[in-house]
């Protein structure tokens, strides 16, 4: 009976795909035809060297004037304060690959230069990869969308390691010992990024910056002496997924609007500053996340107007561990613990719901909330302060502590401090 079951759901499958165009699951019958190119119909690929590549006298080591591939054939030393590798195309189409085939530029004496620089609006797209860029001013600046993968850039100057386009990727990527910055968008531009799979060890300055609709996902961030510098800055409509940052000094991850963040890891962010470390744009999402250690003095997360909180660990925050002064913050499932300011602290038409919380210092509140909220089935260590109107306060379980109303606190709902229907009546501690 399960196999004809099986076949029949199969027969099924494969008569809805071909009524949809989109083929049968059998191959034809004869031989497989080859679908893709050899390397022998790849592109020819072009040395880079002082015949096939001149260079500019004084400015760069070498020049790409046509579109194609390249390849290095060895170690480069610019030898002074010159670009390696200028991209001057005489029209603003086209496409340049280089290939480092496994070998480093060496431009620690470029210190006002780029080391690798598409001028103008050379190249419609630059690819750069498999290799090691140390020094230079900036290491990659491109003029149009860059993908650089399976690249080292050490040491690389005020700068930035990468400057990025509309458009670029990068991937699979480490960054050492940087005096500068990462990975930034160049001046205005920068939108529809994506940088995934890369690591940043000891950067001075910020670690990515990317704009709006962009993408940064599995990139580990360790270190940044800068207390203005930010692990990972990303504009509107982007995600944020699966990053680790720690031993920042600024901030550790500042979304715009409508992005999400989840899978994030913070531990020891900020020394003594008056930061956030984590800040969330109107109607963004921070999921599944964990944040701890943070000696900023403000707080832990700062949440703009319409945020959703869900699945998030808090633990060990100088000030707030979620402070939010516009409305309709949705709060739910996690636990905030440690803050020596108040724990919770929300505005209006909030959500908090099945979650624990609990404010390091004695004095502190361990929820602070305005008006129009609902507050249902937490599990409270510390007053809850109600400073507004029309709350809705069920099922909640307070260890320690009272809900205490404020003069202007009126027409506030509130049941029971220890319902014995609150999921959390059996919770151990």
């Amino acid at each position: 009976m399960r196999l004809y079951s099986f076949v029949a759901v199969v027969a099924a499958l494969t008569s809805s795909l071909s009524a949809q165009g989109l083929g049968q699951l059998d191959p034809p019958a004869g031989p497989v035809s080859d679908t893709g190119k050899s390397l022998d119909n790849l592109p020819p690929s072009t040395p880079i060297s002082a015949a096939t590549t001149p260079g500019n006298p004084g400015f760069s080591l070498f020049t790409i004037t046509g579109p194609g591939r390249y390849h290095l054939t060895g170690d480069i030393v610019t030898g002074g304060d010159f670009t390696a590798i200028s991209i001057s195309l005489s029209g603003s189409d086209g496409t340049v690959e280089i290939d480092l085939a496994g070998f480093e530029i060496d431009a620690r004496l470029t210190t006002t230069r780029d080391v690798i620089v598409a001028q103008g609006a050379s190249a419609s797209r630059l690819t750069v990869h498999s290799g090691t860029i140390r020094g230079g001013r900036d290491g990659i600046r491109p003029a149009r969308a860059l993908h650089a993968r399976d690249l080292t850039f050490i040491g690389t100057g005020a700068g930035a390691a990468i400057l990025l386009a509309d458009g670029s990727l990068i991937e699979r990527c480490s960054f050492e010992d940087l005096a500068g910055s990462g990975v930034l968008v160049n001046v205005v531009i920068g939108d529809e990024v994506t940088v995934r799979d890369c690591t940043f060890e000891n950067v001075a300055g910020n670690g990515v910056i990317v704009g709006s609709n962009s993408r940064v996902e599995r990139v580990t961030i360790n270190r940044s002496d800068s207390t203005t510098a930010t692990g990972v800055l990303a504009g509107r409509l982007s995600v944020v997924r699966d990053v680790t940052v720690s031993n920042v000094f600024g901030r550790a991850v500042v979304v715009g609007s409508n992005s999400l963040v989840s899978g994030l890891l913070v531990d020891g962010v900020a020394a003594g500053i008056a930061e956030y470390g984590v800040e969330l744009g109107t109607n963004s999402r921070l999921t599944a996340s964990v944040l701890n250690n943070y000696n900023g003095t403000l707080g832990m997360v700062l949440a703009g107007r319409n945020v959703a909180i869900d699945g998030v660990t808090i633990n060990d925050s100088e000030g707030f561990g979620i402070f939010a002064s516009e409305p309709s913050v949705t709060l739910m499932n996690s636990f905030v613990d440690d803050t020596q300011g108040a724990a919770v602290s929300l505005a209006t038409y909030n959500t908090v719901r099945n979650n624990s919380i609990e404010a390091r210092n004695s004095n502190a509140p361990s929820l602070v909330v305005g008006s129009h909220s609902v507050i249902d089935s937490n599990r409270f260590f510390g007053n809850v302060t109600i400073t507004g109107t029309e709350n809705q306060v069920t099922r909640n379980i307070l260890d320690f502590g009272d809900i205490i109303e404020t003069p202007s606190a009126t027409l506030n709902d509130i049941g029971p401090i220890n319902d014995l229907s609150s999921p959390w009546t059996n919770f151990d501690r």
